[in-house]
Formats: C-alpha cells, sequence, structure tokens
C-alpha cells in the first residue's frame, strides 16, 4: 500500500518518473493477491496517458480492469 500512496503523490506532483519506480516496486512486493495490485495498474495507466504513451497505456488499463473484474470491482 506505502508503494501505491508514494508513487500517487509523485504522480500528482508530475514526476512521474519517481511514480513509475514506486509502482513498480509496489508490483514487485504486492504479489496478484493483493488488492492494491490493480489500483498500481491503474497508477500506471495514468502515467502512460499523460506520458502520451499510448501502447504502455492500453497495456496497463486492460491488466488493471482484468484485476478489478477478478476483484469483483
Amino acid at each position: 500500500m506505502a508503494h501505491y500512496v508514494i508513487g500517487t503523490v509523485y504522480k500528482d506532483l508530475k514526476k512521474y518518473e519517481e511514480a513509475e519506480t514506486y509502482y513498480n516496486a509496489g508490483i514487485s512486493l504486492a504479489g496478484v493477491a493483493s488488492t492494491w495490485y490493480g489500483r498500481i495498474y491503474a497508477g500506471l495507466t495514468n502515467i502512460y496517458t499523460d506520458r502520451e504513451e499510448h501502447d504502455k497505456a492500453i497495456t496497463t488499463g486492460l491488466k488493471s480492469r482484468e484485476i478489478f473484474k477478478k476483484e469483483g470491482m
């Protein structure tokens, strides 16, 4: 959870490289069973959208959607 929150703060400050670093660290620590896993991918999607990296945004957005569907969100 901490990596998601810190990543989100950096994302909101438009410090995308730092945000991406924290999100990726969160993914490696959270594992697929974590409820934060989908949120982290959603955060990455927002970063890639803001940076106009559309292919990455689509890929991570779909991954996030898949995780949220599995979680019933």
